[in-house]
């Protein structure tokens, strides 16, 4: 009777060196990933401000709930199946995180946690467990302090 060959082994070895360049690679992405994010967010915000009637957007700095930027982003048919609730606020927390808080032309954002209808509250549990709540995105100039 055959025996069964033994399982394929895969010797890696990641020096410093490498997982230095690795990391680097890794976050140049994920901060070119958040700043174009904040480019989608901040050009949603921006029409839904329009909407609402207001002149000077980052002067008023109105807060617009996430839920109405993440239904404006959906508009496609189907497109809230490919793109969910839960994955826009995972995408919103990853942006927090990321510490990209400014768009090309300067405008800085930041999430209010407002006390928002709970329908409207979009909730991401984060790597220690712990839940992060968000409401709402304001938009302000990066020299004006909010």
């Amino acid at each position: 009777m055959k025996s069964a060959p033994p399982p394929l082994s895969v010797n890696v070895r990641f020096y410093p060196q490498q997982n230095q360049h690795i990391r680097d690679k890794t976050s140049k992405s994920c901060r070119k990933y958040a700043e174009a994010f904040l480019a989608v967010l901040f050009e949603a915000y921006s029409k839904v401000v329009a909407i609402r009637g207001k002149e000077d957007l980052l002067q008023i700095a109105p807060v617009v709930p996430l839920v109405d930027i993440y239904e404006l982003l959906t508009l496609l048919p189907g497109q809230s199946r490919e793109y969910s609730k839960q994955e826009f606020a995972r995408d919103i927390y990853l942006l927090h995180r990321s510490g990209v808080d400014t768009t090309r032309n300067e405008a800085r954002v930041s999430f209010p946690i407002g006390r928002g209808v709970q329908s409207k509250t979009l909730s991401v549990i984060d790597e220690t467990g712990e839940e992060k709540r968000y409401y709402g995105i304001c938009f302000t100039p990066a020299s004006k302090e909010h």
